[in-house]
C-alpha cells in the first residue's frame, strides 16, 4: 500500500487542540419560520482525546457533526460562529476543500453501518474506494485482510468478496473503525452512536477497540452517545447537550462523581446501575422537541425540578462549577441555593 496524501493531517502532541468550536449557532428553515437548533455551542478537542457528546434523541448531538463536517442538509445553516480544524478556518473553506479532508483527516464512524454501505458493492470494493479518499494508492485483498485482524476480524481474502448483508452488524462495524483509522492518517474520526444497535458484549469488545485504537494510531475521537454508561466506558472527557446546547463540560470522573447540571443528575438517575434492587429510577417529564421552541430562559427549565424564577426569562451563560463549565443559574452569586 502507498500512501499519496498526508498533508490534511494535523502533526499534533499530546494537549494541543485539533478541533474548536466557538459560540457557534445554527437554524433550519428560512427567516419566517427559523428553528434554532443549536445555540452558543462551544468546545475543544485535544490531540489524543476521546470527547464524548451525550443527551437525548433530538438534543443536537449529530447536527453538531454534521455542522463540523460540513455535512447540513440544504435547509440547515451557520448563523454565527466558528469552527477550526487547527488554524484552519472550516467555514471559510470552499466545498471542494472540505470535501477533501472529509475521508482523509477527518472520519465519519457512523450509526449503522449496513444501512451506510452500498448493498450491492462487495466488501473490497467499497474498502478499496475509501482507501482511495485516504489517499493510498492501491488495496488489495491480502492487504485489507491484514488491516481487519487489527479490529479482531480474521478474514480470508475470498471473503472479502461477499456484500454487506453477508456480515452482522458487529464485523460491519469493526471494518468501519478499521476503514476510519487505519487507512491512511487520520487526525479525528467522528463516531456517531456507533454501537446503539449491538448487542451488550460485542458494545463492550467495540469500545475497548476504539480506547485502543485511540492509542495506537494517535488520533483523537469525538464519540457521540444517547447511553451515558457507554460513555463512561470510553470518553476522557463530556459534553452534555440539551435542546441544542451545551449544559455542562466535564472530564468524565468528575462528571459522574459529582454532576452540577440537574440534566445531567437526571441523566445519570435514569441508570439501572446506579440504584439499588427495587429502587424507583428518575424519569424526566416532558420532551426535548418542546424545548426546541424555548428563546429565553433556560431550555430545560419546564422538566427541571430546580427551576425557580430566573430559569423562566434569563438565558444562563456558563458558570464555573467545581470541575464542571455548567450553564445553570443554580450557581453564581445570585444562585438559589440547592
Amino acid at each position: 500500500m502507498t500512501t499519496t496524501r498526508t498533508d490534511d493531517r494535523l502533526a499534533s502532541t499530546a494537549g494541543e487542540t485539533v478541533i474548536t468550536v466557538d459560540s457557534l449557532n445554527v437554524s433550519f428553515g428560512s427567516a419566517g419560520s427559523k428553528k434554532h437548533v443549536l445555540r452558543d455551542i462551544s468546545l475543544e478537542l485535544k490531540a489524543g482525546e476521546i470527547l464524548g457528546i451525550v443527551g437525548e434523541s433530538g438534543s443536537g448531538k449529530t447536527t453538531l457533526l454534521s455542522t463540523i463536517l460540513g455535512l447540513l442538509p440544504p435547509e440547515g445553516r451557520v448563523d454565527s460562529g466558528d469552527i477550526r480544524f487547527g488554524t484552519r478556518d472550516l467555514l471559510q473553506m470552499s466545498g471542494a476543500e472540505r470535501r477533501s479532508l472529509r475521508g482523509s483527516a477527518l472520519r465519519l464512524v457512523p450509526q449503522r453501518a449496513m444501512t451506510s454501505l452500498n448493498p450491492v458493492r462487495t466488501v473490497i470494493k467499497q474498502f478499496q474506494q475509501f482507501a482511495k479518499s485516504a489517499g493510498q494508492d492501491d488495496l488489495s485483498a491480502e492487504d485489507l485482510t491484514v488491516l481487519l485482524r487489527r479490529v479482531g476480524l480474521a478474514l480470508e481474502p475470498r471473503q472479502l468478496k461477499r456484500y454487506p448483508h453477508e456480515f452482522s452488524g458487529g464485523q460491519l462495524q469493526r471494518m468501519f473503525i478499521a476503514a476510519s483509522a487505519l487507512l491512511g492518517e487520520p487526525s479525528v474520526i467522528f463516531a456517531d452512536e456507533p454501537t446503539s444497535t449491538l448487542d451488550t458484549t460485542v458494545r463492550s469488545q467495540i469500545l475497548e477497540l476504539v480506547r485502543r485504537l485511540r492509542d495506537e494510531v494517535n488520533v483523537s475521537v469525538i464519540f457521540v452517545s444517547h447511553d451515558l454508561g457507554v460513555v463512561a466506558q470510553v470518553c476522557d472527557r463530556v459534553l452534555v447537550m440539551y435542546a441544542g446546547e451545551v449544559v455542562e463540560n466535564a472530564d468524565v470522573i468528575s462528571l459522574f462523581d459529582d454532576p452540577k447540571h440537574p440534566y445531567t443528575r437526571a441523566l445519570l438517575g435514569a441508570l439501572a446501575e446506579r440504584h439499588q434492587p427495587h429502587e424507583m429510577l428518575t424519569a424526566i417529564p416532558g420532551k426535548v422537541s418542546d424545548s426546541l421552541r424555548i428563546e429565553s430562559g433556560c431550555r430545560f427549565a419546564p422538566r427541571c425540578a430546580n427551576a425557580f424564577e430566573p430559569c423562566q426569562s434569563i438565558w444562563p451563560a456558563d458558570r464555573r462549577a467545581g470541575s464542571s463549565l455548567v450553564k445553570c443559574h443554580l450557581y453564581g452569586e445570585d444562585a438559589r441555593e440547592q
